[in-house]
């Protein structure tokens, strides 16, 4: 558990902002107090962090999200996902410890969910794939295939 913070009391939880803790602080391995909420806290203390200006995306949220066992899980995946965040980050590819964590198992948030045998979770990440990837416009003046209009050089 992160120092000044309750995950599983709300009131105290609101006791340690209300004097003065940084619920934005960021350890080495990027890991914020809002990370290890959205693994283990109640989703009513996760909406206390983000009441208090929390930053979704800074701690690699989807990531603890991914191993969250709780029976709100799905419910709060689909919150996230609400937030817009990249579905397909690999752990730390933005952090300037991404080469010292890169031996730590790194992977996107579907490898921490199917790696916890959350196949739940699993399903919901491969249809927000399906469902981003056919949201991206086709280049068509960069197909090749049967029916293409351009060649290859």
């Amino acid at each position: 558990m992160d120092p000044g913070f309750s995950y599983h009391d709300a009131d105290l939880t609101m006791w340690f902002l209300a004097h003065g803790a940084n619920p934005n602080q960021r350890c080495g391995k990027d890991r914020t107090t809002l990370s290890t909420a959205f693994q283990v806290a109640s989703f009513e203390i996760i909406q206390k962090l983000l009441e208090h200006g929390v930053d979704v995306f800074q701690g690699q949220v989807l990531h603890y999200a991914a191993r969250r066992r709780l029976d709100d899980r799905l419910q709060v995946l689909d919150f996230l996902l609400e937030k817009g965040l990249p579905i397909n980050n690999i752990m730390f590819l933005y952090s300037d410890d991404y080469y010292a964590n890169m031996f730590d198992g790194i992977g996107t948030p579907l490898h921490y969910a199917a790696d916890a045998g959350l196949l739940d979770l699993s399903n919901i990440w491969l249809r927000e794939e399906r469902q981003q990837e056919s949201e991206i416009p086709q280049d068509e003046s960069l197909s090749t295939g049967p029916n293409s209009t351009t060649t290859r050089p």
